[in-house]
């Protein structure tokens, strides 16, 4: 980055490579908040988050915290997101369940259990 030569430059160049990097290359892609909270904990992990702090402006790495700090409760939260199909099969299962159990009660009832 040392040898690009005006901070402007480089803030230009670090902001087409994220934009780049968020939509994967593709425009109007949609932005992927779980694929941005790895990213933004890899980077800060390895230290390169602080490398980019040097020649970011201050707003964007602070846009940048504030958007992981979102980006990383959604990706929370669909981890413990229950899918249809998911749904469907266990009430499927429930059904299945309970109509033994009604079976079995009715029977006991009649006595024959």
């Amino acid at each position: 980055m040392q040898n690009i030569p005006s901070r402007q430059m480089r803030e230009e160049i670090i902001a087409t490579s994220l934009r780049d990097m968020l939509s994967a290359g593709k425009r109007g892609a949609d932005f992927n908040p779980g694929g941005f909270a790895d990213w933004y904990q890899n980077m800060r992990a390895n230290g390169q988050l602080r490398l980019l702090a040097q020649h970011a402006p201050r707003e964007l790495m602070s846009g940048l915290s504030d958007v992981y700090t979102v980006a990383r409760a959604i990706q929370k939260a669909k981890a413990n997101e229950i899918t249809t199909g998911k749904l469907n099969e266990f009430v499927a299962r429930f059904n299945r369940v309970l109509r033994k159990v009604t079976k079995w009660r009715r029977n006991t009832r009649n006595g024959q259990g």
